[in-house]
């Protein structure tokens, strides 16, 4: 991650909230390609802009600036030119990325875009992002790469390993489900008195601690593992709401809906 290079094109809200996402992990160096001013528009609707201030100012600038006060370990540039002209005269620049993500460019520039990406099978994957609102979609373009070596899940066509999926947990891996929690979280679970709590402090308590704790306390009653039947859960969701205190209004903060197979 800290080697990647990621170019993002356009520096709108939906971008910057994605850079942001990269620069708090700490993505090693990001470059924003825009060469459009800051309109009133922009500054309303685009946390990382200085309001009233960033208008008129060039975009990519404006939102580097703030974004690489998230992390400073993070190497982040605006470049200012005009994506159209890069394209017409700079056509290796998209090539010394690790990535790159465009959001609601003009369909003709996208689509050059990606016909120079594709037709180099050493390009960087290209991430086409297109909203209005609150609607949103987007689509990934990557060439497939052969594998030398191969691992437990091996897609293979034509008699060729074309792409490896990597299973990174055990066949024994512990089940985190709160019927059979793992000997730490129940532990956890156990250490809360909540009847000595106040509402304040029970009111931080993390659901699950509370869930966990209530089925412990519940599974003994009635020497089943986990209540399928609707009398059992029912009588295991009064058992929850008890353990929970009320919000201030009285009602109870937790709402149980468990679901487990017969055994």
């Amino acid at each position: 991650m800290e080697s990647a290079r990621v170019l993002v094109i356009g520096a709108s809200a939906t971008t910057t909230s994605i850079l942001k996402n990269l620069v708090l992990p700490g993505i090693g160096h990001i470059i924003l390609l825009d060469h459009g001013a800051v309109s009133p528009a922009d500054a309303g609707n685009n946390f990382f802009f200085d309001g009233p201030t960033s208008i008129g100012r060039n975009r990519a600038e404006e939102a580097v600036r703030f974004l690489a006060e998230l992390n400073d370990s993070v190497d982040a540039h605006a470049d200012t030119r005009d994506v159209a002209d890069v394209l017409a005269s700079d056509q290796s620049y998209f090539f010394g990325f690790s990535l790159i993500i465009t959001h609601n460019i003009a369909p003709v520039l996208l689509t050059r875009l990606a016909n120079l990406l594709w037709g180099n099978p050493s390009s960087p994957p290209l991430i086409p992002v297109r909203s209005a609102g609150f609607l949103a979609e987007f689509f990934v373009q990557f060439h497939t790469h052969e594998s030398t070596w191969i691992s437990s899940n091996v897609v293979a066509m034509s008699d060729r390993i074309c792409d490896v999926v990597i299973e990174s947990h055990t066949e024994i891996s512990p089940s985190l489900r709160i019927d059979k929690p793992f000997p730490a979280l129940l532990q956890a679970a156990r250490i809360f008195d909540f009847d000595a709590m106040d509402m304040t402090d029970h009111g931080h308590i993390p659901y699950v601690y509370i869930l966990v704790r209530a089925l412990d306390d519940w599974k003994p009653a009635v020497r089943r593992l986990c209540p399928h039947r609707m009398p059992c859960l029912n009588e295991f969701q009064r058992s929850a709401q008890r353990a929970a205190a009320p919000d201030s209004c009285g009602k109870a903060r937790i709402q149980v809906d468990f679901k487990c197979p017969k055994t």
